[in-house]
């Protein structure tokens, strides 16, 4: 394939390769959903054939691996194959939290909806748990009662 990549699709390099592999992983996920449905081991409504998007809907690829992410300032990201594009929201908080390294970008998708481009960031954070003021100290809970103190009896 590779070697025959120039003269049967010569429009394979201008795009990113994670464009092509995005869209054969969607696909391969949706026949294995088929599949499943059709063995009964999907739970869940069952699935027919995969079929083609609408012009209208949704359309979305993710990268995983390149040269990805946050780009210059707190409102650029860093496109591949197409280079640092501004946002309309700041970047501000998740340049912090990459900066300080509690988190980091495992993916980032981006989604044409109607006339408009999205771009979101799967990104795992590393956040510790506290610890209880006091520790050792214990609670009890009476499983007894049936009305509370505050109603009154008869």
């Amino acid at each position: 394939m590779n070697a025959e990549k120039d003269s049967i699709a010569p429009w394979w390099r201008e795009n990113s390769k994670e464009a092509y592999a995005s869209g054969l992983a969607q696909l391969a996920h949706a026949f294995a959903n088929y599949a499943k449905s059709k063995q009964g081991t999907r739970s869940g409504p069952r699935m027919g054939l995969p079929r083609l998007k609408k012009k209208h809907s949704r359309q979305s690829f993710t990268f995983t691996t390149g040269s990805y992410g946050l780009g210059d300032g707190c409102r650029r990201v860093k496109i591949p194959r197409v280079g640092s594009v501004r946002t309309g929201e700041s970047t501000r908080k998740l340049a912090r939290r990459l900066a300080n390294g509690t988190a980091r970008v495992g993916s980032m998708t981006i989604s044409r909806q109607g006339r408009r481009w999205w771009v979101s960031f799967t990104v795992h954070v590393m956040r510790h748990d506290r610890q209880p003021a006091q520790p050792n100290a214990r609670i009890g809970v009476d499983v007894g009662v049936k009305t509370s103190p505050s109603s009154p009896s008869r």
